[in-house]
């Protein structure tokens, strides 16, 4: 095929592209020099410690998990209702979540800073090299006719 303007072939075929599963770790990477940014800025350790399992368990739901859209729409909404009644159970004080508020009430996840600041340097520094040295493999090529 060429194109009619200039003659040239145009592009037949689209290659994409495989990394590696560490590469997927960039939210991890990017949320622990914040959370530790706004640790010494005073924020609560026990809202950063939350948001930084909430952000981890979403990374490895994401490495191990294949979702279709459909059942991500449905967990979509059922994230939506859930955030609704936890703003109804603040706003008009029903105890909805109060049975499973005293369950993680016994974990008593806490923010460290020196540990997490740690762990940030550690996992740019493989993003970094696996970005570099591991090149991203073609996984398929698709020829058009």
């Amino acid at each position: 095929m060429q194109n009619k303007a200039t003659h040239e072939p145009t592009q037949s075929r689209v290659e994409l592209y495989a990394f590696p599963k560490g590469m997927f770790m960039w939210p991890l990477v990017l949320m622990w020099p914040l959370l530790f940014l706004l640790s010494h800025l005073g924020a609560s350790p026990e809202v950063l410690g939350w948001c930084h399992w909430t952000v981890m368990a979403l990374v490895i739901l994401t490495l191990t998990v294949n979702i279709n859209l459909k059942k991500a729409l449905v967990l979509l909404l059922i994230l939506s209702l859930f955030i609704v009644l936890a703003i109804l159970s603040q706003t008009k004080g029903y105890p909805v979540f109060a049975p499973l508020h005293r369950f993680f009430k016994i974990f008593q996840l806490r923010f460290d800073a020196g540990v997490v600041g740690l762990w940030s340097i550690f996992a740019g520094v493989i993003c970094l090299i696996g970005y570099f040295v591991g090149c991203p493999k073609v996984a398929s090529r698709v020829q058009f006719l």
